[in-house]
């Protein structure tokens, strides 16, 4: 659903989509993950075993919601601040965009191949850290120019993104910490 989710903001970024479309979609997204977290939630309470804990599972839903609940805000304040330079901003959801196909790859292993998913992790983690310096570098190079309105704006797009990455570094550290409690 992450992986949904910038795919949409990806195409608003890229003048795929019009704002109030993206603004749709990534609304239902959102909500579509409220859903699952619920049910994900429900099923914890009735489980017998589970792959890794349930405070584990628990916390990586948190940490994937709030990813998408940060990305529904991202397209939101994209819409209220009328920005038309995407540039510096598709760099840092590139480095997001990446991070989360890494931790989408290994929470899918962890059922079936837990030994699997480590590289993967390690590998979510180290994009998702990659998200911060992406970002400084960005700010780095919006602040070289004159100060306006625009540069405030689009450094308030940034630090969203930067939550992001933030978000994900912690859903990966909850997989790691996971592992480390399996004997991983």
């Amino acid at each position: 659903m992450v992986e949904e989710a910038l795919s949409v903001v990806t195409s608003l970024l890229a003048r795929g989509l019009e704002r109030e479309d993206a603004s749709e979609r990534i609304r239902d997204l959102e909500h579509r993950g409220d859903d699952l977290r619920k049910k994900l939630v429900a099923m914890l309470g009735r489980a017998l075993v589970t792959p890794i804990d349930r405070e584990d599972i628990y916390r990586l839903s948190r940490s994937i919601d709030d990813t998408l609940d940060g990305l529904r805000d991202f397209v939101r304040e994209w819409d209220i601040f009328h920005l038309k330079d995407p540039e510096a901003l598709s760099h840092v959801v590139e480095a997001i965009s990446q991070a989360a196909r890494d931790m989408r790859r290994a929470v899918e292993c962890i059922v079936d191949s837990p030994e699997e998913s480590s590289p993967y992790v390690v590998a979510a983690v180290r994009a998702a850290n990659r998200v911060r310096l992406v970002h400084e570098d960005e700010i780095a190079l919006l602040f070289a120019g004159d100060l306006s309105m625009r540069v405030i704006r689009q450094r308030e797009l940034l630090h969203r993104l930067d939550a992001i990455g933030l978000h994900l570094v912690r859903a990966g550290q909850i997989l790691s910490d996971a592992f480390v409690k399996r004997g991983e």
